[in-house]
């Protein structure tokens, strides 16, 4: 979802429930509310529903996300391309492990095959 509250039926009771209790909270001064976004999301309708309540709002703008592959060696800037890398990763390396395993009976087929006993 592009929006933090999004236009959810729910979402202004919840609110208000959530006002409610803090309000409650007799030692509680102040409501610090942190968006954390990893680009220049558009926040400006759900600043306006928790500022109306008289809750602070900050946002933390994150480094754009990024995913690592499953061997640490390649970073990638979305989940699809990553998991394709893994997936191709994933099948080379249990070939490779069936390949060591089949060289592994294959010599010890040969090893029965020259003992006398």
């Amino acid at each position: 979802m592009n929006r933090a509250l999004g236009d959810l039926p729910f979402t202004d009771q919840a609110l208000d429930l959530l006002d409610t209790r803090f309000k409650a909270i007799l030692s509680l001064k102040k409501v610090i509310v942190n968006f954390q976004v990893y680009s220049e999301e558009d926040l400006s309708d759900d600043r306006i529903k928790i500022r109306d309540r008289g809750w602070t709002v900050e946002i933390t703008k994150l480094p754009k996300k990024k995913w690592i592959s499953v061997d640490d060696r390649v970073e990638f800037d979305n989940e699809e391309e990553c998991n394709a890398y893994n997936k191709e990763w994933h099948r080379h390396e249990w070939q490779r492990e069936q390949e060591q395993e089949d060289r592994l009976w294959e010599e010890e087929y040969y090893n029965r095959r020259r003992d006398p006993y």
